[in-house]
């Protein structure tokens, strides 16, 4: 569409009349910026496909963080409230992984991890493609010329390593399982901030849309005691008490 996607969302907001920016960037990028080190961080929407990232976007430290997931076919979201210390934080609910993301999806595309840490959303370049492992070029190139972006080449890759043969148009998640995970998160979000003595759903997993509420499970992760979370307890209080004392002076 020519844009972004967080500059699209971003306008999409600013014509419901929501005073936003956009920020575009790797998240552990984004929070040792001027910009969100400027903010009073309460509130955390997550709807990131790296564990990484959303290992990383924890060190924020909201007062709640509520993450959105999809597989093929079924949606999950976790939560994460510094008024719950007993259940695990998005860095003990996630593991780190043996490897990163982006040198799977180097593996299996051959694009180079810097156009793998660039925009998603943008058209594969030529450059891409000259940046690339040799033996994949070709194939890169295909891609190209079909109009794919890295997110769909990357789609695409992944489920050539399956035997899977995807149609011209092919896109990455299925709206209507986006719009569920999207649906969970929002909920978990609004009971966080308006029914705050509502029993905590740390983690709903939906396993399949087809199948329904019937596939659905409610679990709970009790917190690492290793974690930083737990381990650095009292510095992350009183720095969520300091930030409620900065916003009650905001108004």
């Amino acid at each position: 569409m020519g844009t972004s996607k967080a500059q699209r969302l971003a306008q999409v907001l600013r014509d419901g009349g929501v005073n936003v920016s956009f920020e575009q960037s790797a998240i552990a990028d984004a929070a040792r910026g001027s910009a969100l080190r400027t903010m009073a961080t309460e509130l955390v929407l997550n709807a990131l496909d790296d564990v990484e990232a959303r290992r990383d976007t924890q060190l924020l430290w909201p007062s709640v963080l509520v993450d959105g997931g999809i597989n093929a076919v079924g949606a999950a979201v976790r939560v994460h409230r510094l008024d719950r210390p007993r259940w695990a934080c998005m860095r003990c609910g996630f593991k780190q992984a043996a490897s990163s993301a982006i040198a799977v999806q180097s593996a299996a595309t051959g694009l180079s991890e810097a156009t793998l840490a660039a925009d998603h959303g943008r058209g594969l370049t030529d450059g891409d493609i000259a940046a690339a492992r040799p033996e994949l070029r070709p194939w890169l190139k295909e891609q190209q010329q079909l109009g794919r972006t890295v997110c769909a080449t990357i789609a695409e890759a992944q489920a050539r390593r399956v035997g899977m043969n995807l149609a011209a148009g092919f896109r990455p998640s299925a709206p209507f399982v986006a719009a569920m995970s999207a649906t969970l998160v929002m909920t978990e979000a609004l009971k966080s901030l308006y029914f705050k003595q509502a029993q905590t759903t740390q983690h709903f997993q939906l396993e399949s849309m087809f199948i329904g509420p019937k596939s659905g499970a409610a679990l709970r992760t009790s917190v690492d005691t290793r974690c930083e979370c737990s381990v650095y307890r009292s510095q992350i209080e009183k720095v969520a008490a300091d930030r409620g004392k900065l916003a009650q002076s905001a108004r």
